[in-house]
């Protein structure tokens, strides 16, 4: 230690030949000072330095033949020169001008920094307008190229802004598409086919759900009666047997050591005026995720409520405090509602264990309702919309015929279950099939996948929202922005990725799909929530957007910043509440929603999503915000950002 215990650079020894390091720092300035003019001097809070005189003695150099007594004192000259920390004019920094750090990124911004110099000493100044070698000149003829139409670089190609996307409301067919939809609408009259409907049963855990279309699958004649003897067998063997009727949907093995469904069955079946597609939600609060994936592509549903003694108000119940979740029987019905859902049938079960007594069955099926109704019309169902009836699934009471008197016969006269599902419209607010798929280009919702016996292709099983899907048509995968060909198309089975029968000539909008794509970079890639559009009308993928949602009950406020789970349609992604305001015609912002209120709410997303506008297509464009297993609130996206 000398010099008053303090190390000095002379002190240091890293190892290197001191007199080498010197010839490199000189080497690299005279290159880099070679064609460089003069700079005006700078005051600073230092001592003044001549800048121009350094820059011209070192711009000197190289025709003097470098001398090495030159170079050394140089060298010397340089490290002997004080250097200012922040360059610039003296005195108190101006709070109107740029501060150096935003200087520092916009020098940064405009092409990166230069260069670092060896020693850790600050670059010389930049060159002026006219460099002696002439690359000023030929930048600035690049510059003009590409102002005068030449191919972008790609620091310029990243800041283009994106090109405007058109309006689905422009989208006019294909002569080709045009004419498979006629075909395919031809044939299916022809053959007497029967009009399309999606349709989801919800409701609370141990309502009797799978119970009921268990049993009516059975009265269809769907289920041979061997396999129903079988069925009845094992669950009588594993000391279930009022699971019987159950099982016929459940058929997994965790399923049916539970006793709760866990996943969205699905099978087909028809009644005398309708195709349908059945898909059995699971009631238990832990798999409210796997209730709006099949909620999503339903048109109509059937609401199955246990009205027996303690049994409607354990599913109706509301939260009743911060760790409280409450029944499914509110929580379906609200998502169900916000998920598009506008037709609704009440199905009453588990009233053959009040009492034998008709009058108390129908005083309570009545008190039932009375309670129900008023919440349902909060929801947004139309009264007109929403059907009542009680069924049985154990006894087969009200399933299809209205029986002989007794049970359920004995005091309703309304509808049997089958009626109802008869009396649902297909579609969307009425609307064709055909109509669907002629007005609005392809989009098919994937809700499954699996993986193909070759290289780069996928199963996919999904519903198309919209167009029309023909075989060996090229499409796009969105997110992933795959390009593939349509190998082979079928219509959605009960395997849901299976398609049976000969392929179509077209599929339409409301139809289940069965596909395999070819050509994938990523088969991967492409799972439950992709989807399959036209090529020249692609979905966007949005990694935010903005949204108007109904806050339902909640335990506490919601905050700028809180981390949420986002679902719309089949994808499910996390997400960051950006934003929030306060709907109205001049919104406001809000530093916290609370139950209830109506708010407009911006989301960032972990990962893009595809994503559609509500006004576009409300089937892409409706989403549900969840958070530690509750609903936090539900609504329409209104821009994609």
């Amino acid at each position: 230690m000398r010099k008053g215990s303090k190390y000095y650079e002379e002190d240091y020894d890293d190892g290197y030949d001191d007199e080498e390091e010197e010839e490199d720092e000189e080497e690299w300035y005279a290159e880099e000072t070679a064609a460089q003019p003069p700079a005006p001097p700078q005051q600073t809070r230092v001592a003044k330095t001549a800048p121009s005189a350094l820059g011209k003695g070192l711009t000197q150099a190289p025709g003097a033949g470098k001398a090495e007594g030159a170079k050394t004192a140089q060298a010397a000259a340089l490290r002997s020169a004080p250097q200012p920390l922040v360059p610039g004019p003296a005195g108190p920094f101006r709070f109107d001008t740029p501060s150096p750090d935003d200087a520092a990124r916009e020098a940064a911004a405009r092409g990166g920094a230069r260069k670092k110099p060896p020693g850790g000493q600050p670059p010389p100044p930049a060159p002026g307008p006219a460099a002696k070698d002439g690359t000023e000149e030929v930048s600035e003829a690049l510059r003009s190229k590409l102002r005068l139409g030449g191919a972008p670089t790609e620091d310029q190609a990243t800041q283009l802004p994106p090109a405007p996307r058109r309006a689905l409301s422009a989208y006019e067919p294909s002569a080709e598409v045009a004419r498979a939809c006629a075909a395919t609408v031809a044939e299916e009259s022809a053959a007497g086919a029967k009009p399309r409907l999606h349709l989801v049963v919800l409701g609370h855990v141990d309502a009797g759900k799978s119970t009921l279309m268990g049993r009516f699958l059975v009265e269809l004649g769907l289920v041979p009666q061997r396999v129903v003897h079988k069925t009845q067998r094992e669950a009588a063997a594993a000391g279930k047997g009022s699971f019987a009727w159950a099982w016929m949907l459940d058929e997994r093995p965790e399923e049916r050591a539970r006793g709760v469904t866990v996943e969205v069955a699905m099978t087909r079946f028809e009644t005398s005026q309708r195709q349908v597609t059945l898909l059995d939600a699971p009631g238990h609060r832990d798999f409210v995720p796997a209730m709006i994936a099949g909620a999503a592509q339903a048109d109509a549903a059937l609401l199955v409520v246990d009205c027996s003694v303690g049994g409607f108000e354990a599913g109706f119940a509301p939260p009743s405090g911060p760790g409280s979740i409450g029944g499914q029987t509110r929580e379906h019905a609200q998502l169900a509602r916000s998920l598009g859902i506008s037709q609704l049938a009440v199905v009453g079960t588990k009233l053959d264990a009040i009492s034998g007594d008709p009058e108390e069955q129908a005083a309570r099926f009545a008190a039932v309702r009375g309670s129900l109704e008023p919440f349902l019309k909060s929801c947004g169902f139309a009264s007109r919309a929403v059907q009542w009836l009680p069924a049985s699934g154990v006894t087969g009471d009200n399933l299809r015929g209205r029986g002989d008197g007794t049970g359920l016969g004995a005091w309703w006269r309304g509808g049997t279950l089958e009626d109802a599902i008869d009396a649902f419209r297909p579609g969307s607010g009425g609307e064709s099939e055909r109509e669907r798929a002629l007005r609005l280009p392809l989009r098919l919702v994937v809700h499954e996948a699996a993986a193909a016996g070759s290289k780069g292709a996928a199963q996919l099983g999904g519903k198309l929202e919209a167009g029309a899907l023909l075989p060996g048509s090229r499409v796009l995968v969105m997110p992933s922005g795959q390009a593939a060909t349509v190998r082979t198309l079928g219509a959605e089975g009960a395997g849901g990725v299976a398609a049976g029968g000969s392929s179509p000539a077209a599929l339409l909008a409301g139809s289940g799909a069965a596909l395999t794509l070819a050509g994938l970079d990523d088969p991967g890639s492409v799972g439950p929530g992709s989807i399959v559009c036209d090529p020249a009308w692609p979905v966007p993928a949005a990694s935010a957007f903005r949204a108007r949602v109904l806050v339902l009950q909640v335990p506490g406020p919601i905050l700028p910043g809180q981390q949420v789970s986002v679902y719309c349609h089949a994808a499910k992604e996390s997400g960051t509440l950006r934003r929030l305001q306060q709907d109205g015609p001049s919104p406001r912002p809000a530093r916290f929603l609370v139950s209830g209120q109506r708010a407009l709410v911006e989301v960032a997303l972990a990962r893009p999503l595809a994503l559609e506008t509500a006004a576009d297509l409300p089937a892409l464009g409706r989403v549900v915000l969840r958070d530690g297993g509750r609903t936090l609130a539900v609504g329409l996206i209104i821009e994609l950002l």
